[in-house]
């Protein structure tokens, strides 16, 4: 919900722009870019309950690697709901054997191809129960990861 947020603020700055742009007697173009806007609405809308029915974990971090947001898929396989993980770093959910070897191995990869996918050992919620996933990690221009999961063993 936050990005749908964050989203309809900037199309709402973008109609600001455009008003500003536009002549007042020019009614017919403030209504196209306002019919433009409602489908942004309407695809950034669609495009997060897509993301939401996936099976497959999805996670973003920031350049932190703090968590921003996650998929209802990501809450069930590691047993946290969001609110317990946004704002928390990404080692909530890892051992710190698996922590070093994402700091000193595979970061080191994404940094230089854009992506790494591999295996990796992930700790529940209670624990004690180990989840191996397959993950896909990829770089975001602002220094951020989107991070995909899903469970190898089912």
């Amino acid at each position: 919900m936050f990005f749908i947020l964050i989203f309809n603020f900037y199309l709402f700055f973008i109609y600001l722009y455009y008003m500003d742009k536009v002549s007042n007697n020019n009614l017919v173009e403030i209504a196209r870019v306002g019919c433009e806007i409602g489908k942004l609405m309407d695809f950034n809308t669609k495009l997060i309950a897509a993301i939401n029915t996936s099976v497959e974990g999805i996670a973003l971090l920031d350049e932190n690697g703090i968590y921003t947001w996650m998929n209802e898929a990501h809450e069930t396989m590691f047993g946290y709901s969001k609110d317990e993980l946004i704002g928390k770093s990404w080692t909530t959910i890892y051992k710190k054997r698996d922590v070093n070897r994402f700091i000193d191995e595979v970061f080191p990869i994404i940094e230089e191809n854009g992506y790494w996918r591999g295996e990796a050992t992930a700790i529940s919620k209670d624990g004690k129960t180990k989840i191996e996933e397959i993950v896909t990690l990829t770089a975001l221009p602002d220094g951020g990861l989107i991070c995909t999961c899903r469970n190898k063993n089912i």
